[in-house]
């Protein structure tokens, strides 16, 4: 999707890929191979400029090589930051956005310390390496302790209160060199087992929030330096938010964009990273992402000749549990009001992403 961007832009783009899964891309090279490798690493730097990540899973020591030699977009600083849950709540902390009572902790010592201090329920997250809901667990006894202990291997960790939310809600912004900032409507989103299942925007129950939350990403932003599109997760509680995490790349919460607005991530993010002038992106009609998770859409499924209904797929193998596309279903017609037969949209969650508690149906609020 960002070789798409790219190409429109008309900039030249070389991707680098491990994995005998990789997807092809007709608008750029593609390397195979592993960028610790010597030779891998001088190819895949020559001629470039720029230098951006989809994964905040990079090494960070091979990203230091790279950024000595090339501009790295986002920095290091923020690679470091995302990487680390203990020092993700610190700078949210220090750039003013309130997050729930957290201790570090390490080995079962630690995490009883932590568990006595902030009581339960609560959240133990692995410091490093989480992601689609890998390494967190939900502890509401001392016995859920101690599996969690157990199954998480003695790694340092992050123990956080739990926070009791009504919704869930991420703010994308794009950040360029100059400082200049664009944003998008918070996005309202419905994860389950980790993993999200849709998103939708504008978010119209969260307007009075957009405010804080844009002074809140800006101010994170401009703390890490940051160049290129920047999401942030967060909780709502009590009409209030409450920072979760942050995502240093291109985002699943904002692949609505693609077809519900002006400018999407994805050109934002090059744009951000190559000096290209930003536009402040201007929403269109309601327009909610559902992820196909596990399964393609057959050809005989009869949304997809639906109005408003675009897909996008990645070319990946279906299995348990994996993201092989998304569905952008855009208009007002496609969501029905709270309590009325099931949208266009409930039953293309149902069919890709299905949400066990069907108190999560896809209306405001």
């Amino acid at each position: 999707m960002l070789a798409l961007a790219g190409w429109r832009l008309g900039l030249d783009l070389r991707f680098v890929d491990g994995s005998a899964e990789a997807t092809t891309c007709p608008f750029g090279d593609v390397l195979r191979g592993d960028l610790r490798d010597g030779e891998v690493f001088e190819q895949f730097l020559d001629g470039v400029d720029v230098v951006t990540y989809e994964s905040e899973n990079l090494d960070l020591d091979l990203a230091g090589r790279i950024h000595e030699r090339r501009l790295l977009r986002p920095g290091l600083t923020a690679l470091a930051t995302a990487q680390d849950r203990a020092r993700e709540k610190a700078a949210f902390e220090a750039a003013g956005v309130r997050v729930a009572p957290w201790r570090t902790a390490e080995g079962a010592d630690e995490l009883r310390a932590a568990a006595d201090a902030l009581g339960y329920p609560l959240v133990v997250k692995t410091r490093r390496f989480g992601f689609d809901g890998r390494g967190v667990r939900v502890v509401r006894s001392a016995e859920g302790l101690a599996d969690a202990a157990r199954d998480l291997g003695g790694v340092p960790c992050i123990v956080e209160a739990f926070v009791p939310f009504s919704a869930e809600v991420s703010l994308l912004l794009a950040r360029a060199a100059s400082g200049d900032i664009v944003t998008w409507p918070l996005t309202q989103n419905c994860h389950e087992q980790g993993i999200l299942r849709w998103s939708r925007a504008p978010g119209a129950a969260f307007a009075h929030l957009e405010e804080g939350a844009r002074r809140a990403g800006a101010a994170l932003a401009e703390a890490m330096d940051y160049c290129g599109v920047l999401a942030i997760e967060f909780f709502v509680r009590d009409g209030e938010l409450w920072g979760n995490e942050m995502a240093p790349r291109v985002h699943n919460s904002g692949h609505w964009t693609q077809n519900g607005a002006s400018l999407d991530q994805f050109e934002a993010h090059l744009r951000a990273i190559t000096d290209l002038p930003l536009c402040s992106p201007q929403g269109r009609e309601p327009t909610t992402m559902i992820n196909l998770i596990g399964r393609l859409p057959g050809r005989d499924d009869p949304w997809l000749t639906s109005s408003g209904v675009h897909w996008h797929l990645y070319g990946k193998s279906p299995r348990a549990g994996r993201k092989v596309g998304h569905i952008n279903v855009v208009g007002d017609a496609a969501h029905a009001a709270e309590g009325a037969t099931p949208s266009l949209v409930d039953r293309i969650v149902d069919a890709y992403a299905p949400v066990h508690a069907r108190a999560s149906s896809v209306v405001d609020g």
